[in-house]
């Protein structure tokens, strides 16, 4: 069985990954604790699923305090500079410019729509991690939505 999706919404994923982006585990799909939802009959475990189109596979996580969370499942063939080697993704120098939502990145040059810190990161609108968060992620040109994590696959 492959640990890797074809396409960027990932809904062919069949694979056994049980983790979110930020390392959460998974809820069993069968369970409706700590959340409950309307995919107790998907067949799969606990692991990452895209029943609904969502941008990528994802899954309710055991958290009670978070509901749901994308999983970082990585594509199938790519490059080594599309991917990151660990989590959090902070030596990640690729080229996505979107977020899980598909949202555009913000120039990290620019201070419109969002205005920042990281003026100087020489990396045109391309999602970095600059600062530690779970994920390389960007300022969006949406300017009812400040940042967002992106969905930089795992090197495999």
């Amino acid at each position: 069985m492959e640990e890797c999706k074809k396409t960027a919404k990932g809904s062919e994923y069949k694979g056994m990954i049980s983790t979110t982006i930020s390392s959460r585990t998974c809820q069993m799909w069968k369970l409706n604790t700590p959340h409950r939802h309307r995919f107790n009959n998907l067949n799969a475990k606990n692991y990452c699923r895209n029943p609904d189109g969502e941008p990528a596979p994802w899954c309710y996580t055991t958290d009670p305090k978070k509901r749901w969370e994308i999983c970082n499942v990585p594509f199938c063939n790519k490059k080594e500079e599309e991917c990151k080697k660990t989590a959090k993704g902070s030596e990640y120098k690729g080229m996505i410019s979107t977020t899980i939502s598909n949202r555009t990145c913000q120039m990290w040059k620019l201070n419109t729509p969002h205005r920042h810190r990281f003026n100087n990161l020489n990396a045109k609108n391309y999602c970095r991690n600059p600062d530690g968060e779970p994920a390389p992620w960007c300022y969006t040109t949406d300017p009812k939505k400040r940042w967002e994590i992106c969905n930089v696959p795992f090197c495999s």
